[in-house]
């Protein structure tokens, strides 16, 4: 009973860190819907770095709960569903240069405003049957919504700074939400990607982790911010690549 009572005390913890990264994500909205869009990219940033913190603490100090899992859900909602739909929307206002208070918008234009709903409507329903999922252990099925949501802020600040580089190929509203639509339909695909957590650190069993991190730290080195829409899309090629060897290993 003794040892009961001294784990509740600190069993708070890692639900801090949930709460400080639902508390970025809130702010992070507030930004990007006022066209902040560098401050709300940092503050997803922070929202990942909590994100990943709760659950290493939470394992650390053996006090996970069902609480903490529903709240992280919550949480993860707010900081890579909605807020990188909100990314996505200011970044569409800006391309097309109108407002939606002025009543005098084409059947295109609001499809261009509409369709950045998709992200934290499909997040949610992602975020949902994860909770349920009882075979997403060791790998995850349907795009994590933090990847999802790098991916958009990625794309999202490269544009708004406007650098003549790869990114600005894809300066159009009309590609800008035709990827909102493939990303979004990846997050409730059937398509298993493989997870970054790492039972031993041991390079056998583990090669596929080692040379997505190695290759992103090159890929992010070179291109800056906008290696992280780079690396989000060979995280998905690998994982395509990975299953494919995977179903031959097994026939």
């Amino acid at each position: 009973m003794s040892s009961e009572k001294t784990k509740k005390w600190y069993a708070f913890v890692p639900n801090l860190f949930t709460s400080a990264n639902m508390v970025c994500g809130i702010i992070g909205v507030y930004f990007a819907l006022n066209n902040r869009i560098e401050m709300a990219v940092w503050l997803m940033f922070f929202s990942a770095f909590f994100d990943f913190f709760d659950g290493f603490v939470a394992r650390i100090l053996k006090v996970t709960s069902d609480i903490g899992k529903q709240l992280d859900s919550l949480s993860d909602l707010i900081s890579f569903g909605l807020l990188p739909g909100a990314l996505v929307f200011i970044t569409m206002m800006n391309l097309i240069s109108v407002s939606p208070n002025n009543g005098q918008l084409q059947i295109i234009e609001w499809f261009y405003l509409l369709i950045p709903l998709l992200i934290p409507v499909l997040s949610a329903h992602r975020l949902a049957r994860f909770n349920i999922d009882q075979r997403q252990t060791n790998e995850f099925i349907g795009l994590p919504t933090p990847a999802n949501a790098l991916f958009f802020a990625s794309l999202c600040l490269s544009l708004d700074a406007g650098k003549e580089n790869f990114i600005q190929q894809l300066n159009h509203p009309l590609v800008l939400a035709l990827l909102t639509l493939l990303f979004s339909i990846l997050l409730v695909s059937n398509l298993r990607l493989f997870s970054l957590k790492f039972k031993t650190f041991s390079f056998r069993g583990n090669q596929i982790r080692f040379i997505f991190l190695a290759l992103s730290a090159v890929i992010v080195i070179l291109f800056s911010i906008s290696g992280l829409a780079i690396v989000i899309v060979f995280y998905i090629l690998l994982s395509v690549f990975n299953n494919i060897l995977n179903r031959k290993a097994r026939n």
